[in-house]
C-alpha cells in the first residue's frame, strides 16, 4: 500500500497536483530546556549550524569550514574590542548613540510576512522590531530566561546590528568583508 501512496504522490507532483508534504512530528521540547542546551553549544557548532544553511555550503572541506568559522569569532570579538576602545563605550545603546547611528522601533518589518527581530539600514539607521521582541518576551514568562527579557534582548539585537554597520564603516580591513572565497576554477573565479 506503501509503494501505491508513493507512485500517487509521483504522479500527482508531475500533472501538477502538489501534495502537501508530510512534516515530520517531533516531541515537545519545554522552552526551559532548549535554552540550557542552547546555552552550552560551542562557537563552532554554531558556526557548522550556519553553514548547514549556507547554499554553498557543499563548496567547502571540513577544514575550510572550522577555519572559516574561527576566523569569524576571531573578528567579531577584535573588533567588538576594537569598537569599544574607540569610543570608550561597551553599552550597546550608549555605543550606537557614540557611532552616530539612529535607532527605531517598529512593529513589524514593512511587507510583514518573515520573522525579523532587526536590520540594519545603510549608513546610519538601525531598527528593532518589537512584535518579535514581544513574543520572546512573553515565552521568557514560561521559563525565567533573563536572556529573553526585553531590555537584554534588544541590546544583543542592537549589538548584532551594530557589526553590520561596523562592517560597512570598515569594509576595506574587516575579514567579514575582505575574505575571498574561490566559488569556480579560473577563469570563472
Amino acid at each position: 500500500m506503501e509503494n501505491v501512496n508513493k507512485k500517487k504522490r509521483l504522479w500527482d507532483a508531475l500533472s501538477g497536483y502538489a501534495a502537501p508534504a508530510e512534516l515530520p512530528v517531533y516531541r515537545e521540547v519545554p522552552l526551559a530546556d532548549m535554552i540550557s542546551v542552547l546555552s552550552r553549544i560551542s562557537d563552532e557548532i554554531w558556526g557548522r549550524y550556519a553553514f548547514a544553511r549556507e547554499p554553498l555550503e557543499g563548496r567547502f572541506t571540513e577544514i575550510q569550514k572550522l577555519a572559516y568559522i574561527k576566523a569569524a569569532n576571531v573578528c567579531g570579538r577584535e573588533w567588538a574590542e576594537r569598537i569599544a576602545g574607540q569610543y570608550g563605550e561597551r553599552n550597546p545603546k550608549q555605543l550606537a548613540s557614540a557611532m552616530g547611528m539612529k535607532v527605531k522601533e517598529s512593529k513589524i518589518p514593512v511587507g510583514g510576512g518573515i520573522v525579523l527581530f532587526a536590520q540594519y539600514v545603510q549608513p546610519d539607521e538601525i531598527t528593532i522590531f518589537i512584535d518579535c521582541v514581544d513574543k520572546a518576551v512573553a515565552l521568557a514568562a514560561e521559563c525565567g530566561c533573563r536572556l529573553l527579557e526585553r531590555e537584554t534582548l534588544k541590546e544583543i539585537l542592537l549589538a548584532h546590528e551594530l557589526f553590520h554597520a561596523v562592517e560597512e564603516r570598515y569594509a576595506e580591513e574587516i575579514y567579514t568583508r575582505t575574505e575571498k572565497i574561490e566559488l569556480w576554477r579560473k577563469p570563472f573565479s
